[in-house]
């Protein structure tokens, strides 16, 4: 399995530790703060929330998969928080009513796929998506995410690359067998 750290966090900004030093935003609930003196904006969250799921179907679509399935699901606390109730256009029905019928086990595709992780990257839940054989995709905090693929190529991390995001061969410290 080829292992990756997805994230838009670029690697210069990390000291010989590997801990990253720049003051960025790390949360869905950071909208509105200010990090080196500009503004943090539910346009600039959504952006980079949209690259995370481009990132994920770019993978899947290397794959030729169209589903991953739920697995350690962590919904037990779900509650949409003061800050969360804020942008509440940015929970569009669909999105909050999947909390109620997901389970381990289930098997997402195309919006609830991209629900599911949106709950997750905004952490207002937990879980991993996989296909056993071939691809896992776990949610860290602070906006981390880490993907492993059963097969892959410069061409298809490239293209992830492309979009702004930084790929680096990372094994996830959620990973287990």
């Amino acid at each position: 399995m080829f292992s990756y750290r997805v994230t838009k966090y670029n690697p210069n900004f990390r000291n010989l530790t590997g801990i990253y030093e720049k003051d960025e935003w790390i949360a869905f609930s950071d909208i509105g703060d200010n990090f080196d003196g500009i503004e943090f904006t539910v346009n600039k969250y959504i952006h980079m929330e949209e690259l995370y799921l481009a990132a994920i179907h770019t993978f899947m679509d290397s794959l030729d998969l169209n589903s991953l399935s739920i697995s350690h699901l962590e919904k037990e606390n779900y509650v949409l928080r003061e800050h969360d109730r804020k942008h509440l256009d940015l929970y569009p029905i669909q999105m909050t009513r999947i909390v109620e019928f997901i389970q381990n086990g289930n098997s997402l595709n195309g919006v609830d796929l991209d629900n599911f992780c949106r709950l997750c990257l905004r952490s207002q839940i937990w879980g991993v998506l996989e296909d056993r054989e071939d691809m896992f995709v776990h949610f860290g905090r602070d906006y981390y995410m880490y993907i492993g693929v059963s097969k892959t190529s410069d061409a298809i991390v490239e293209q992830i690359r492309s979009t702004g995001l930084f790929v680096e061969p990372f094994e996830s410290p959620y990973f287990s067998e």
